[in-house]
């Protein structure tokens, strides 16, 4: 079955963006204000508050563009650097990272909302990854005392491609909802941000 690029972003965007009224936007601009985002950040201690931290700052990233250089650059240089690690360490752990080394539905995963938030976090690493990029000299990315090493990267690329493949190519995609797992965060983003960092990591060979 062929699906030209058009037909596939009419599919991808069948879900409407939600528009925010002012005082909803005022209200939500505290929250990524320094002073409430370390407090907010501190959550990642908590075991039962991680993935639903991820969720929330994902989508603040997600849905709030201009927002995103300041966001992930506060989080990275002023709260904790390592936080990136933290992140692939956990999604590396989860079912959703097992299945897609194994799995041959993928519409399955971006469908069942059992896998939204490991795919919150495989997002989350992704965009703090990539901002982190921007000033990782090629000696530290190679470094095997990196915040994140090679010996990560690696298998992280063959499931990164895996995603992109199946969010380009796979028309079963298609017939989704345009959205992972039901949630806010869509397709089109995921394919942006998974595409963008596979980029970075491959100009640095």
């Amino acid at each position: 079955m062929d699906i030209d690029e058009d037909e596939q972003n009419d599919a991808i965007s069948t879900v409407p963006d939600i528009v925010l009224e002012d005082y909803q936007i005022k209200n939500l601009s505290y929250l990524t204000q320094q002073q409430h985002l370390k407090s907010i950040i501190r959550l990642s201690d908590n075991v039962s508050s991680f993935q639903p931290l991820c969720y929330f700052l994902i989508t603040i990233i997600s849905r709030w563009p201009h927002e995103k250089f300041n966001l992930s650059s506060y989080i990275l240089f002023k709260c904790d650097k390592m936080f990136p690690k933290v992140l692939l360490q956990s999604f590396n752990k989860s079912i959703l990272a097992q299945k897609l080394q194994t799995e041959t539905s993928f519409a399955s995963l971006i469908n069942d909302s059992l896998y939204l938030p490991d795919w919150s976090t495989l997002m989350l690493f992704c965009e703090l990854y990539s901002r982190l990029l921007f000033t990782m000299a090629d000696e530290e990315f190679f470094s095997i005392d990196g915040i994140i090493v090679l010996a990560d990267i690696i298998p992280l690329t063959l499931i990164l491609k895996k995603i992109v493949y199946e969010l380009y190519w796979n028309p079963s995609t298609m017939t989704s909802k345009g959205h992972f797992c039901d949630s806010i965060l869509s397709l089109t983003y995921g394919r942006e941000i998974f595409s963008r960092i596979l980029s970075q990591i491959y100009t640095r060979e």
